[in-house]
């Protein structure tokens, strides 16, 4: 694959240099941050949302092929991850709700504390006798709550791949657990 030269379409990304990069970064950086803004509604995220496109935009600039331009590529990037971004916090709300909502007036019982530490030892027990790529990809999807398609970027796979080593894994983790009674 090959990549235009955001200087002159058509052109391999091979002769891009770090120059060009910058040059890239400083024309497209306020925009881009300004319209992830309006996407988040926070200063901060809309920053990092941008941060984390331009270098994700670094790591695949030699081997990405962009059809149309760099900035509506940058601008579809941007609009991807904003969006990404605000899922992710409201997921993370909702479990949040969810563990509050559980306890807000019980306490636990010291019989109950020491249920559900065996209960996460024994989970992550099984999630250690996982294959190595199916390891890594459960644990960047729950532990790092990174979609399909932020994993899939990361190690260079297609989502399909990604989901379906999620759903190995999974069914795996199940039956583990099953056969050890912590799931009925």
């Amino acid at each position: 694959m090959s990549q235009q030269n955001p200087g002159a379409p058509g052109q391999s990304a091979r002769s891009t240099t770090t120059h060009t990069f910058e040059q890239v970064f400083r024309e497209h950086y306020p925009g881009l941050c300004r319209y992830a803004y309006v996407i988040t509604k926070a200063r901060d995220v809309a920053e990092e949302v941008v941060n984390d496109v331009f270098l994700k935009y670094w790591t695949i600039r030699e081997t990405v092929q962009i059809r149309s331009s760099v900035k509506a590529f940058l601008v579809t990037a941007t609009r991807n991850q904003a969006i990404d971004r605000l899922r992710k916090s409201t997921r993370q709300c909702h479990r949040w709700g969810e563990l509050t909502g559980d306890f807000k007036g019980n306490y636990a019982l010291p019989h109950d504390i020491v249920v559900a530490e065996e209960t996460d030892r024994l989970i992550e027990a099984a999630i250690e006798t996982l294959p190595p790529r199916g390891k890594q990809i459960f644990r960047m999807s729950r532990d790092r709550n990174m979609s399909y398609g932020e994993i899939a970027w990361t190690l260079a796979l297609s989502v399909k791949t990604v989901e379906a080593h999620m759903g190995r894994s999974l069914k795996y983790l199940k039956a583990e657990l099953r056969k050890q009674d912590v799931l009925n």
